[in-house]
């Protein structure tokens, strides 16, 4: 994406938080805190977020179409908030840590934004839980740059 069409993008996805913006239905608005956006083809990816006030979170997945301003529920998984995501090939949304209402996470699993899918990775290996965590993907290997524990 480039040009002016990266830039409405962007205005598009920032307005998503605002509790008065009106592309996601009315039951979502308070759940965009502390999702994980990816951007793939066009199309964000939300996932999960929360309500701290409430200690609330969620496991919903949602495509947004700028495009045409219109969303589309995908599979869910387990509900968390402040979680880290990174899109890898354009196909895959990498998803770590996060807090899930009463417990920091230090899970990892993979969703294939193709098929709607989700599948756990290896969990022996992962670092300290934690969330706001950033992941990078750089020459193919998945790097944790550590948040709060």
């Amino acid at each position: 994406m480039t040009g002016q069409n990266y830039v409405d993008y962007i205005e598009y996805i920032s307005g998503v938080s605002t509790p008065h913006h009106n592309i996601l239905p009315s039951h979502h608005k308070s759940y965009y805190i502390g999702s994980a956006v990816t951007l793939s083809d066009g199309t964000a990816i939300l996932y999960g977020g929360g309500n701290l006030y409430k200690n609330e979170t969620n496991g919903e997945v949602t495509a947004l179409f700028p495009s045409t301003l219109t969303t589309e529920r995908r599979f869910s998984h387990t509900p968390r908030m402040l979680h880290s995501a990174v899109l890898y090939k354009n196909k895959y949304m990498y998803v770590y840590g996060g807090y899930d209402g009463e417990n920091v996470l230090n899970d990892l699993s993979m969703y294939n934004v193709e098929r709607d899918y989700w599948k756990v990775i290896n969990q022996n290996a992962l670092p300290t839980p934690s969330f706001k965590t950033e992941l990078v993907i750089y020459n193919d290997i998945l790097r944790f740059y550590y948040g709060v524990t």
